[in-house]
């Protein structure tokens, strides 16, 4: 399963741990995609500027990747592409599952 979280933050992150759940057949793995304020991007949303914002500063908890907003032309195409770099990164990069490391191999 994905998780996917959309946060006012710096940054794409996607959480190194796993979490597991009781039934050993299904895993979460998150990923914290930012929604640009329309200031950041054509596409933004001006809500954004009021939410909390969340820095994605921790490279121990997360592996972390620039948005890249003037890439894309809108909010929808910016999500589903930032999502796969987010996932490409974690496969790359490596997850952690039951203490184990995941990794990508070519």
């Amino acid at each position: 399963m994905f998780n996917i979280l959309s946060i006012p933050s710096t940054g794409i992150g996607v959480y190194k741990r796993v979490r597991r759940y009781p039934s050993d057949q299904e895993v979460e793995i998150a990923l914290y995609i930012p929604i640009p304020n329309n200031d950041e991007a054509s596409y933004g949303l001006a809500s954004v500027k009021e939410s909390v914002f969340a820095p994605l500063n921790d490279d121990k908890k997360f592996h972390i990747l620039a948005p890249m907003y003037d890439s894309y032309s809108n909010l929808n195409d910016y999500i589903l592409e930032s999502g796969k770099r987010a996932l490409q990164l974690a496969f790359t990069a490596g997850l952690v599952i039951n203490g184990k490391k995941l990794l990508l191999r070519e």
